[in-house]
């Protein structure tokens, strides 16, 4: 998906592709190898609990922790290819502009109408912030710094040495002859946002997702306990908290919001008429999706249901 929207970048230099890429790498692609870098997925399951994926033939190819290998084994080198080509990802280059879509710490030696020139993009925007200082050898390097404003951002802003600038398709965009010392900085905050998918998609109906950023997140047996599928969150409600915590060796958005843990009861028989379950208050623990499975084996759910 990330190649493909890349694909589309380079035809057609709208931010919606590059957003789509952003999504793709920092989730799926992360996600498909471990944090160590020593074990992989085959496919990124939205949903996992052990049990069923060991006993079920049909989800025979969900594994609940990373394997060391696989028979066929073409995706851990993809992964490996794709990291390695992130700058062709990162950046697209135009005669007279440049589009920076990823917001990764970088020095790109690059040229403006023929003329060469140096990005140095610095990386906060984990933080929400991003900077980009320019040098230039030779003066006269006139062209276009485009900065993707992302769709997970609520309110962008930012300050350059070129002005105001103007919104192009998605990306800030200044326009000047650079020189050595000229700068953009731009303020991009990160919010949390509860989700729903199209109503088309059924297996997702009643269900929500929230996201940190552009950081898709879920819940881990580790943090909530087993039966997930017991978990509801409170839509109208969900009253987020951030905090930072270690995960895998890294220190990742951890957030929290109010939900709703439906209680066991002993039922006589598998089926019995209905009553309303009984619940109690609980705060459900979410985790960057890409970072799951880090921790042990346990259950992991993406789309949780709405209260």
């Amino acid at each position: 998906l990330a190649f493909f929207a890349r694909r589309m970048l380079q035809l057609e230099a709208k931010s919606t592709y590059a957003d789509v890429m952003e999504r793709a790498i920092l989730n799926t692609v992360l996600a498909g190898m471990a944090m160590d870098g020593q074990s992989f997925f085959y496919v990124n399951p939205l949903e996992v609990e052990p049990e069923a994926d060991r006993t079920d033939m049909r989800l025979e190819h969900v594994k609940p922790v990373r394997q060391k290998w696989f028979g066929c084994a073409c995706c851990p080198p993809n992964v490996a290819r794709l990291l390695s080509s992130l700058p062709s990802y990162a950046l697209l280059l135009r005669d007279d502009a440049a589009y920076v879509n990823l917001y990764m710490a970088m020095e790109a030696d690059i040229r403006l109408s023929g003329t060469p020139l140096r990005l140095l993009v610095r990386d906060g925007w984990m933080q929400g912030r991003v900077s980009i200082e320019i040098e230039c050898d030779e003066p006269g390097a006139e062209g276009e710094i485009c900065v993707r404003i992302p769709d997970w951002c609520e309110s962008p802003s930012w300050t350059s040495s070129k002005g105001e600038g103007c919104v192009r398709d998605g990306y800030a965009v200044f326009r000047g002859t650079w020189k050595t010392g000229d700068r953009i900085d731009m303020s991009l905050p990160m919010t949390v946002r509860v989700l729903q998918a199209d109503w088309r998609v059924r297996e997702d109906a009643g269900k929500l997702a929230v996201q940190y950023g552009p950081f898709v997140l879920c819940a881990e047996e580790k943090d909530n306990g087993a039966q997930l599928h017991m978990l509801k969150i409170l839509a109208e409600e969900p009253c987020s908290e951030v905090s930072w915590q270690e995960i895998g060796g890294m220190t990742l958005p951890v957030v929290t919001v109010k939900g709703r843990r439906l209680l066991e009861e002993a039922q006589d028989g598998l089926y019995v008429p209905y009553h309303r379950a009984r619940e109690e208050d609980v705060r459900v623990t979410l985790v960057p999706y890409f970072a799951w499975g880090n921790r042990g084996e346990g259950e992991m759910r993406v789309w949780l249901r709405a209260e």
